[in-house]
């Protein structure tokens, strides 16, 4: 019986599991990305109690060579260095949502909640999710292609979008991308910009996001978006860019399926059934609009995705 060590190494946590190669869970544990200074230290723990020699590492990254720095974070993946210190002998780097796209094909009714009732169809597939950045990729003849959309540009609809992209570029002496408004660090950007803008808020709310940490804001917005009219905006704004940007995807895909992933999507699902399809069944093309309102549009609920996906690469995939 074969053991394989997997990971998910995001600008916030890095989970590592452990499969055998029937596809059994074995082990599951979450770091906080910023404490890890190097990964040899949470992998010789692991392989002290399991006899491994192959891993997968999903990345929050471009992969282009043996050895990458995360997009969002100080970490620096050497894969020469762990196999020469560590007893792992092949270690397999995928692109996060890459990783995520072979974990697709796993997931079961109750780790996916369904937007709309369209069926599936056999045919590309797109994918999108927010969390410390925004990752996407695409699916296509079951081969996962990866993306760096969450640079591209960022969006703008009406004129408070475009007073929005005049307030990040002041603050950021540079053109804001997508990714500044639709992350957690983007939840905190709009935060800030309806507060320049004076929007209406609860003193007492106001007063509670002000004395946390920023990358804990956006979790407390989120929580208070029923009850406090401008975090409630915050997460409107918030959907509706991720309808949009979700949109570009899909149709420079002429994908046939969405699935929105990430860290954000399970905590927000309420205000994606509310505002998600509305915007993103919207095209100043009538036709466009109807082909769109048929992509059946699915929300992974589990965390735990792009572990699978990183598991059935190895398992079930050839390497790189």
């Amino acid at each position: 019986m074969k053991n394989i060590l997997v990971a998910d190494i995001g600008g916030t946590n890095t989970k590592f599991a452990v499969f055998d190669n029937k596809f059994k869970l074995l082990f599951k544990e979450k770091h906080y990305t910023k404490y890890i200074k190097n990964l040899k230290n949470p992998i010789d723990y692991i392989l002290n109690k399991y006899s491994i020699t192959e891993a997968c590492f999903a990345v929050a990254a471009p992969i282009n060579k043996n050895k990458v720095k995360l997009t969002n974070a100080n970490l620096i993946i050497d894969i020469n260095k762990l196999k020469k210190s560590t007893k792992l002998k092949k270690i397999i780097l995928l692109n996060d949502f890459e990783a995520l796209g072979y974990g697709i094909s796993l997931l079961k009714k109750n780790q996916i909640y369904k937007l709309n009732n369209k069926k599936y169809k056999k045919s590309n597939i797109a994918i999108i999710g927010a969390g410390t950045g925004l990752g996407m990729s695409i699916i296509t003849n079951k081969k996962v292609v990866t993306s760096e959309g969450g640079h591209s540009s960022f969006i703008i609809q009406d004129e408070l979008d475009i007073e929005f992209y005049e307030y990040l570029r002041k603050k950021f002496k540079k053109n804001p991308d997508l990714e500044k408004q639709l992350s957690g660090p983007g939840i905190l950007n709009i935060y800030n910009f309806l507060q320049y803008k004076k929007f209406k808020q609860n003193k007492n709310i106001k007063k509670e996001i002000s004395m946390v940490k920023n990358e804990e804001k956006p979790h407390l917005i989120t929580t208070y978006s029923n009850k406090d009219p401008l975090c409630k905006k915050v997460i409107e704004l918030f959907v509706k860019y991720y309808a949009k940007a979700a949109q570009n995807l899909v149709l420079t895909s002429n994908a046939s399926s969405l699935y929105i992933a990430g860290g954000i999507a399970p905590n927000i699902l309420n205000n994606l059934k509310k505002y998600f399809m509305k915007e993103f069944i919207k095209h100043q093309l009538s036709n466009y609009s109807r082909l769109l309102k048929e992509v059946p549009v699915f929300v992974i609920l589990d965390y735990n995705a792009t572990l699978y996906g990183a598991a059935n690469y190895i398992l079930n995939f050839k390497s790189r």
